[in-house]
């Protein structure tokens, strides 16, 4: 059984998202995507259905009361699931290329988003 953190984490990762990133989009402390993903605290109802629907996802999922099987792949935006098939179908020096590309093409500041192009990812 996943608990409620782990499946945020998952989440957030999938996404590329850092917990400040994700802090910013919910409108919440960094703290306290760090309590929930520690399981430390919860979210209230509102903030909970806020999660699922920047997520696309059910709270039924987000709280594991579904019997389906859980993948995070499964809420990647099209651009994050192609890159996930590219780096899976290249070797580890493939991989790294692919990396330091993308850090060069961010590097160069010319394809960098500004940051409310992260707010609306």
């Amino acid at each position: 059984m996943n608990e409620f953190g782990a499946i945020l984490k998952k989440l957030r990762n999938s996404k590329g998202l850092t917990q400040s990133q994700l802090s910013a989009i919910l409108n919440v402390n960094q703290s306290a995507i760090a309590n929930w993903e520690s399981n430390t605290r919860t979210p209230d109802i509102y903030t909970l259905k806020n999660i699922a629907s920047f997520f696309k996802c059910s709270t039924d999922l987000l709280l594991d009361n579904t019997n389906e099987d859980f993948n995070p792949l499964d809420n990647l935006s099209p651009e994050l699931s192609k890159i996930n098939k590219i780096m899976t179908a290249l070797n580890k020096e493939g991989q790294n290329k692919l990396l330091d590309y993308g850090d060069d093409l961010v590097q160069s500041g010319k394809y960098k988003k500004s940051d409310t192009d992260k707010l609306e990812a």
